[in-house]
């Protein structure tokens, strides 16, 4: 196999893997949304901002490491 091939076909297995572990996410995070109740709404806000702080970070460092 060529580098060519090699490398559509490693952009082609890593796509499918995001696109798996992204529908797994919703589909968790979804069903936890269903299953919280009154209380856990403060939880699940404060894991929302913690996710989002922590992929907005992973994204800057990856920026700066280029």
């Amino acid at each position: 196999m060529g580098m060519l091939t090699l490398g559509v076909l490693s952009a082609l297995i890593m796509s499918l893997g995001m696109g798996f572990t992204i529908a797994i996410t919703a589909a968790l995070g979804t069903a936890l949304r269903k299953k919280s109740s009154t209380h856990g709404d403060k939880a699940l806000k404060i894991i929302d901002i913690l996710g989002v702080t922590i992929m907005f970070s992973a994204g800057i460092l990856l920026l700066l490491a280029a």
